[in-house]
């Protein structure tokens, strides 16, 4: 929406507060990232990035509004206990 309302492509993406906030999130999370693969499993690790899927229609639905279905947790049980399989016998 807030590129939508400007005029010059500088205006719409570079000034854009949403794209600079997860430019800064995502270099945060880097080294966060880099730090847990050196610390965990592989195979743990990227099971739990599966939660992606989980937390971004929850801040979707908290910040815009945005209807969650009952599809929507059906999937989200699916994903959590895929997680929970998957996990499971690495962590023992």
């Amino acid at each position: 929406m807030h590129a939508a309302g400007q005029t010059s492509i500088w205006n719409a993406r570079g000034m854009n507060p949403f794209l600079w906030l997860s430019l800064c999130c995502l270099a945060l999370g880097m080294p966060l990232w880099a730090r847990t693969l050196r610390l965990l499993p592989l195979a743990t690790v990227y099971s739990w990035t599966a939660l992606t899927y989980v937390f971004t229609p929850f801040c979707g639905s908290l910040f815009w509004g945005e209807q969650l279905s009952f599809v929507y947790f059906a999937g989200l049980a699916c994903i959590v206990c895929g997680i929970i399989i998957t996990t499971r016998n690495v962590v023992e």
